[in-house]
């Protein structure tokens, strides 16, 4: 129970120092090393609006995946995942461990999805941490790990952890709506530049389009990774999409990184 306690009021901090400043893109980079630190396992960001709009991104890249077209199958098996269901069954969205998800409620899909793709890679036991979930568009932390489910009190410190998540991630939707225009204090080059990361445009290609040097666009770049809590291209793009900075044609970044 120390270690419990341990781990979530460390997350009290955390929330804590977030909810004291005015934060306007949910600062999932962040939560994801978070997360990686205080279960030691692997973590995804996982994002479902339709099966044409929805993905995942993980805290510690796995070297070849995933493809585009595994990426694609696995987005189309969302709504098969065991955890998912369990939800949407039992309206109960406390973190949930694949493993303690009864057999019945486990397709087909879902069963293959697990066997071909996260098994061999040695991440085939996940807990799901929901902050949000309305209609078709879920939101959600995936923990992963391999041949041994998560314990006890890593759902105990899961389900303590997820209010706080929830919080955070209201208040900065009531923050976006009070102040759509001051949300992340990007400045009007800062922003010209995350328009056209948007777009998959290289440094050269963004430098070139601003007139700008190369140097100048890594610095602006350095400067709206750091505002909206983003580590990599697509995480700012991601970030950004979620902030309302970015016009409907810029939802999903493109293959290339400038970094």
């Amino acid at each position: 129970m120390a270690a419990t306690e341990r781990r979530t009021s460390e997350w009290v901090d955390l929330i804590g120092d977030l909810l004291a400043r005015p934060v306007a893109a949910f600062p999932h980079a962040l939560l994801t090393a978070r997360l990686h630190d205080t279960f030691g396992s692997q973590v995804g960001w996982s994002w479902f609006d339709s099966p044409d709009r929805c993905g995942f991104e993980l805290h510690t890249p796995i070297p070849g995946f995933p493809t585009p077209e595994v990426r694609k199958v696995i987005n189309a098996a969302v709504p098969h995942h065991p955890v998912l269901r369990w939800f949407n069954v039992t309206g109960d969205h406390a973190p949930m461990s694949i493993g303690r998800v009864p057999a019945a409620m486990v397709d087909q899909v879902a069963r293959d999805t697990r066997q071909e793709f996260f098994v061999p890679l040695g991440v085939e036991h996940q807990v799901v941490i929901l902050y949000e979930m309305s209609g078709a568009t879920v939101r959600a932390f995936i923990l992963s790990r391999g041949r041994q489910d998560f314990t006890d009190s890593d759902l105990k410190t899961a389900t303590m952890v997820q209010p706080l998540l929830v919080l955070l991630d209201r208040q900065i939707s009531a923050y976006r709506a009070w102040a759509p225009n001051a949300s992340t204090d990007l400045t009007g080059r800062e922003l010209a530049v995350l328009r056209l990361l948007a777009e998959g445009r290289t440094a050269a290609g963004i430098a070139a389009r601003l007139a700008i040097s190369e140097r100048t666009v890594h610095r602006h770049l350095e400067h709206v990774y750091r505002k909206l809590g983003a580590r990599d291209r697509v995480t700012a793009v991601l970030a950004a999409r979620d902030a309302d900075l970015l016009p409907p044609t810029a939802l999903e970044p493109a293959p290339t990184n400038p970094r």
